[in-house]
């Protein structure tokens, strides 16, 4: 009787330990999706700024060095032919989206002219596409929506003739035979082959503009759908984490005497120099920055006989202001104090993260962060900065 009554007790304790462990881990989701909506609402102030001046715009597309141009959409395709973001008429209109279109769709339809009078106008630069020598430098293509980045690689090159009716790039989703088909009508007339291929399950961006002196012929650039980033902080967001944690760090050591700011290659150290300005505008006092590798000190992988790298500052008896854009699992910071360490007796070191996302590994806290940013295992945090990238927010995959 005895013994049945202790197993009894243990099925009870087991079932109430996978129950409440279960109901954590759901609150702790919830906690953190409410967390990341205020977030959204704080930091998207670009984008909002944007809408309150049309409400048509929907958000940006972007190639790298050849098109950034704001996108649009209404309730017919013959408005933003006419008229331009101000909704002024202009002989250039706009880039739109087709109004049929949902951000949801299979296929996302943009329009944009060719601009006879300014060749680097809205699309005109497209057309630089059509050279194979081309693709590599202007293949990606981003679609920025707000809180949230599509990614795309060109994938198809060609020129759509206006009395085909096998070319039918205008629908917004597809069957597979209709998307089978139209694939491979694009494959016998596009200018090369990309090696990027579209099929069943795949979504898709067509970018379409007109022909200079061929009313008959429009050119599409067909891109896959490779990604999607979701914007938790902004270009204006980003700056003002910084301009607070600036303020704490002056705070919190009574002034900047005696500071020195490093930052851990590279967006560390970006993110360090940009600081220090903040700080000199604040105080008037230049702080002393610098960079830190921390390859020799990773606990990951094995050390090369060389001599210990000395950092160009000194850090004897300062107060250190580690700086780094992601705090995870801690072991970057580690390796950074440790060649800290091995230049001098620091005699603070102090660590300010723009973004902390959990999951240590290792005892370590920072004292300055710009977002806590919960997060699951399987996300990615990444950085932008214009310093070293392609836009500048924080993100999460």
């Amino acid at each position: 009787m005895k013994k049945f009554i202790y197993l009894f007790l243990i099925l009870i304790s087991v079932f109430a330990y996978i129950f409440l462990n279960k109901e954590e881990t759901i609150i702790l989701k919830e906690s953190i999706y409410k967390e990341r909506e205020v977030i959204k609402e704080k930091e998207l102030t670009v984008f909002n700024e944007r809408k309150s001046i049309n409400e048509d715009y929907i958000g940006e597309i972007i190639i790298e060095d050849l098109i950034s141009e704001y996108v649009v959409q209404t309730v017919d395709n013959e408005f933003y032919l006419k008229h331009d973001f101000y909704k002024n008429e202009f002989s250039q209109g706009s880039v739109f989206l087709d109004y049929r279109n949902s951000l949801d769709d299979q296929n996302l339809i943009i329009y944009g002219h060719y601009v006879y009078k300014d060749e680097t106008a809205k699309f005109s630069l497209l057309h630089l596409l059509k050279e194979e020598e081309n693709y590599e430098k202007y293949k990606n293509i981003k679609l920025d929506l707000g809180y949230e980045v599509r990614e795309y690689v060109v994938s198809k090159v060609y020129y759509y003739d206006m009395d085909s009716d096998k070319l039918i790039y205008f629908l917004t989703n597809y069957s597979n035979e209709d998307l089978s088909s139209y694939i491979s009508s694009v494959d016998e007339v596009k200018f090369y082959d990309t090696g990027v291929e579209i099929g069943t399950g795949d979504k898709f961006l067509t970018l379409q503009t007109c022909v200079r002196n061929k009313n008959d012929l429009r050119l599409i650039i067909l891109a896959k759908e490779i990604g999607k980033w979701r914007k938790l902080v902004d270009k204006k967001g980003l700056s003002r984490s910084l301009a607070r944690i600036a303020h704490e760090i002056i705070e919190k050591n009574k002034g900047v005497k005696d500071v020195v700011l490093i930052g851990i290659k590279t967006r560390g150290v970006y993110l360090a120099k940009r600081l220090c300005s903040f700080i000199e505008e604040f105080e008037g006092v230049k702080v002393p920055c610098t960079g830190i590798d921390i390859s020799y000190w990773r606990d990951d992988i094995k050390r090369e006989k060389v001599d210990i790298p000395k950092l160009d500052i000194d850090v004897e008896d300062k107060i250190v202001v580690l700086v780094d854009d992601v705090l995870n699992t801690g072991r970057t910071v580690r390796a950074a104090m440790e060649g800290i360490l091995d230049s001098g007796r620091a005699k603070e070191i102090h660590l300010a993260v723009l973004v902390d996302r959990g999951h240590r590994q290792l005892p370590i806290r920072p004292d300055h962060v710009g977002k806590n940013i919960p997060t699951s295992t399987s996300e990615n945090i990444i950085v932008k900065l214009e310093e070293c990238d392609d836009g500048e927010g924080v993100y999460i995959k």
